[in-house]
């Protein structure tokens, strides 16, 4: 399914999470797939840059004839609370 009248977010901080639904069970890398899908997107207007995307999440879904993926796409409303998030985290990490 592909959904028309899709909002313009511009230059915009984004947060995106991808579900992809392989075709059948050949092994398939998810970095190649978010790339090409990154790129479809710019091309398509939906954000000016992939550079945007601050947060992403990906998982592999089931299988689904002819594949697909599901794509959710969020402003980041507040940029400097997310740095702050990311550089309390990668404190934890260093401290484990």
């Amino acid at each position: 399914m592909i959904v028309h009248n899709v909002p313009k977010l511009g230059s915009a901080r984004l947060e995106m999470q991808v579900t992809l639904y392989p075709k059948d069970r050949r092994k398939q890398d998810i970095d190649n797939r978010i790339k090409a899908l990154w790129d479809a997107l710019a091309s398509a207007g939906v954000f000016d840059n992939d550079e945007q995307i601050d947060v992403l999440m990906v998982q592999r879904g089931e299988i689904r004839k002819g594949g697909g993926c599901l794509v959710m796409i969020e402003e980041l409303e507040n940029v400097r609370i997310h740095e702050e998030t990311q550089r309390q985290n990668a404190t934890r990490v260093q401290q484990l």
